[in-house]
């Protein structure tokens, strides 16, 4: 049985707790192992004790870096809630493994009369002769009401920073035994863009049934970190699991480059070769 985990989930104010409460039923959810989650003053009596406050961390960063190298067991969450430019912005902080990341997660509150109906008014159609002839006069007849479109009804951008949360703690999970496969596909061009090519093979490692999209970035990151065989090795797993996925093509290519054709050339280069230059193209 794998070690239970403890994440410390810190909020600026009380608004802040359906987002943290949003947040620690995903990671129970889908962490894959045993996870502790400690919500508020709970969580910062749990800080307390290894002699940090939140203040410490909030400015200072390198605090919780040096908190989260030493105990790897250990992950720490701070969620600011506000309401700016009638949105609410969820600013999310998280140390894990002696690294600090960071998400905004952003949602509209409804605006006043959004959903409410607008009744359109009949209005008289001016009479206007045709060919000298009167034409009388009638009424345009009343549309029905229409209902006004509601404009960012979301109330808290909750699901947002429940996924941005389990995809930050997803190297972490997965170095405690945890697989949670849907974190694991959502960072894995991320890394792959940052050069994080060790997190990806930490994230793709003794991985029950890996995906294609594991299995395509496991080989890419064994190929960038200069480990040919490995890379052929999963490679050919890869191949042999799903044989006409659409990713192997790109990573034959990368393995196994194809050399120019030994026939492409017709003749010497003319352009090129001192005995055919007369030099009749050079300017004068």
């Amino acid at each position: 049985m794998n070690e239970l985990l403890l994440v410390l989930l810190l909020i600026s104010d009380p608004s802040a707790r359906p987002a943290a409460d949003a947040v620690a039923q995903r990671i129970t959810d889908q962490a894959g192992v045993q996870v502790r989650v400690v919500i508020g003053p709970d969580a910062l009596a749990e800080l307390k004790k290894h002699d940090v406050t939140d203040g410490d961390l909030t400015t200072q960063a390198a605090v919780g870096i040096a908190l989260t190298n030493t105990d790897h067991k250990l992950a720490i969450v701070h969620l600011d809630r506000e309401e700016r430019g009638g949105n609410v912005v969820i600013h999310t902080t998280v140390w894990s493994l002696g690294h600090r990341e960071q998400h905004v997660a952003i949602a509209g509150i409804p605006r006043r009369g959004a959903g409410e109906t607008k009744p359109v008014e009949a209005k008289p159609v001016e009479a206007k002769p045709v060919d000298g002839k009167p034409v009388e006069a009638k009424t345009a007849e009343a549309k029905p009401a229409e209902t006004a479109k509601p404009v960012n009804t979301s109330n808290d951008p909750l699901d947002s920073v429940g996924r941005g949360v389990i995809g930050i703690l997803a190297p972490w999970l997965a170095a405690a035994g945890g697989t949670p496969a849907a974190a694991i596909e959502g960072r894995l061009a991320g890394l792959a863009d940052k050069l994080e090519w060790k997190t990806i093979l930490s994230l793709t490692d003794d991985v029950a049934k890996p995906s294609a999209r594991q299995r395509y970035y496991r080989v890419l990151a064994l190929v960038r970190s200069d480990r040919p065989a490995d890379a052929e090795k999963a490679f050919q797993e890869f191949k042999a699991a799903q044989p006409t996925h659409v990713l192997l093509t790109a990573l034959d290519d990368l393995l196994h480059p194809t050399p120019k054709a030994a026939g492409n050339t017709v003749g010497p280069d003319i352009n090129n070769d001192p005995a055919t230059d007369d030099g009749s193209n050079t300017l004068r």
